[in-house]
């Protein structure tokens, strides 16, 4: 993934649903799991295996993903037992992240679509190129798969994507801190202060202030893409409650969130460069929000911070005197069919394959090699039974509509704190109204 990538995965806003101070309930019949499925099942890989078509040894299934395969940890040796298994063979066809989209469409039309693809947004505008995943007559409705992604994916009743249980494929935003950094200047340790309960926003803030004032010019305590404290609140700029999309720019709590991040900006102690990679592996940044994946073995981001070993994780913050804890998701990761793919029917089973953890040296996954208390592995898996907020590109939507999301979030921390409600305002009258209009109109088109 680009470094252009990672950074997009984590400006932009959708709340799932039912979230405090934003809440908005599903209408009904929005279970995320299609009605025609048939009654949950808990199959082990052995009894799924036994129901691949008899026809589909020698057949090659094509996988369409914006990572070379060596980027995605251990994917090429689980799709090789794969095919050793199974006798499915695999090519895995990667596309620049910005024009991955496009160039979907552009193979669907002509009728040249791959079989297997991962998914980059939770809107329907981009859906129109994939297809129910129910189509392939698989049933998805088994205990391996993750619900509540499949939740978040589906549209009017009808499921787009899906992955599982305890996938390793799971990026959810975390905390990194130079560990380095933190013993230098005498300044508490983040791991401690998750562990003991006191691992909240006004903590990190004291304690990136404390660096800045004892490390001097040109030294920052949080480079982040600003967003994420609203999303911590449970109030991003846009919510979708399984029928339509609506903003939150005028709730109170969104103004609050957006003042709160404000005034700590204004006391220096946050990077102006959104994520910058380069002060991390410099030492010249205390913490930063990154997405889970550039943690993983042979990933390239904060590669000379990670080389160190100076690299390590905690949650987000909890927020002081909120009792909901909402887990931001750098990438609600998912994987689809899309329309016109070949081997329609084949497709699930190397998704039950390749997403499924047991598939997988866990030890070996993340760059520490570790398991256990102090891991990455134990932070990450800490996450997974949280209340999610998926800050995958909905709102960002650059393709579809040219809003900037990124670009809104700065502007917020840049004005005044007593302009924020009046600049929200502004900002919705423009483009984040006709980038909500633009999406509910292509969902429309899905019924």
């Amino acid at each position: 993934m680009k470094l252009k990538s990672i950074i997009s995965l984590a400006l932009v806003a959708l709340i799932l649903a039912s979230l405090i101070g934003c809440e908005k309930k599903d209408k009904g019949g929005n279970t995320g799991v299609d009605n025609t499925t048939a009654k949950e099942t808990s199959l082990s890989w052995a009894e799924v295996k036994a129901t691949i078509p008899k026809d589909a040894a020698g057949k090659t299934i094509e996988i369409y993903d914006w990572n070379e395969i060596s980027a995605v940890a251990q994917a090429k040796k689980v799709l090789d037992n794969f095919t050793k298994e199974t006798g499915i063979k695999y090519t895995w066809t990667v596309e620049s992240y910005d024009t991955y989209s496009t160039k979907l469409a552009a193979r669907v039309a002509s009728g040249d679509s791959p079989d297997l693809i991962r998914v980059r947004e939770e809107v329907p505008s981009w859906y129109k190129y994939l297809q129910p995943i129910t189509n392939s007559g698989y049933n998805f409705n088994d205990t391996a798969w993750d619900k509540h992604v499949m939740k978040s994916y589906t549209f009017n009743g009808k499921v787009y994507a899906a992955n599982m249980v305890g996938s390793p494929y799971y990026s959810p935003m975390v905390t990194v801190y130079n560990s380095n950094l933190i013993e230098k200047y005498n300044l508490e340790d983040p791991y401690t202060l998750w562990k003991d309960g006191n691992w909240t926003w006004d903590k990190m803030h004291e304690i990136a202030e404390k660096f800045v004032k004892a490390a001097g010019s040109g030294y920052y305590g949080i480079t982040t893409t600003f967003g994420e404290y609203a999303y911590s609140i449970g109030c991003p700029p846009v919510s979708f409650d399984g029928q339509k999309y609506t903003s939150n720019l005028s709730h109170a709590q969104t103004v609050k969130a957006w003042q709160y991040m404000n005034s700590a900006y204004q006391k220096g102690i946050y990077d102006k460069t959104i994520m910058d990679v380069n002060g991390m592996n410099a030492g010249k940044v205390l913490f930063g929000m990154v997405a889970e994946i550039g943690l993983r073995k042979g990933h390239f981001y904060i590669r000379e911070l990670k080389n160190k070993g100076y690299a390590k994780a905690v949650p987000i913050p909890s927020v002081d005197g909120q009792e909901q804890y909402y887990q931001i998701l750098a990438e609600n990761t998912a994987y689809g069919i899309p329309q016109g793919a070949k081997n329609l029917e084949i497709a699930p089973y190397v998704m039950r394959y390749m997403l499924d953890r047991n598939n997988y040296n866990m030890s070996n996954f993340y760059y520490d090699l570790k398991e256990g208390e102090g891991s990455i592995l134990e932070i990450v898996d800490y996450t997974r039974d949280l209340n999610k907020v998926s800050a995958l590109t909905t709102m960002m939507w650059s393709d579809t509509t040219g809003y900037n999301n990124g670009w809104y979030c700065q502007h917020l921390l840049t004005c005044g704190t007593a302009q924020i409600k009046s600049e929200m305002d502004r900002n919705f009258t423009g483009g984040m109204k006709n980038a909500i209009e633009l999406a509910n109109k292509e969902l429309s088109r899905m019924k």
